[in-house]
């Protein structure tokens, strides 16, 4: 069995790779990068800062640990923008379902109780 500080920290880091992630395509979005502004415009979101600054937010709440409940909230519908984004360019919203996987992935990792499964206590006693 794998140690409970070990599935904690690979939770984290799939956290923190799912905050990266929104980081980095928040600061696309913040800097008018062309290739990001033109599928923006595909659907008829011809401004990408305020898309820009709620993917920062995002990211930002999901980053810190005492704002991270919020931030996995937030993520999740923001996540589910991005699938339906996706289905409506290209038909194949893989990108945004596996980010989707990877966030709640880490949040498992990282916290069972916030799906209500309590960890199990490592019972390495026996009586002789």
């Amino acid at each position: 069995m794998i140690n409970r500080k070990v599935l904690s920290v690979i939770g984290n880091i799939f956290i923190y790779f799912v905050a990266l992630g929104l980081f980095g395509s928040a600061m696309a979005k913040l800097m008018n990068e062309k290739s990001v502004t033109e599928a923006l415009n595909l659907l008829n979101l011809t401004n990408p800062i305020p898309v820009g600054i709620l993917e920062m937010t995002c990211a930002l709440l999901l980053a810190f640990p005492p704002t991270r409940r919020i931030g996995i909230l937030m993520c999740s519908a923001y996540i589910g923008g991005i699938i339906v984004a996706e289905n409506a360019l290209n038909g194949k919203p893989y990108g945004g379902f596996l980010l989707g996987v990877i966030l709640w992935t880490g949040v498992f990792l990282r916290q069972p109780s916030f799906f209500g499964v309590k960890p199990q206590k490592n019972n390495s006693s026996t009586t002789s």
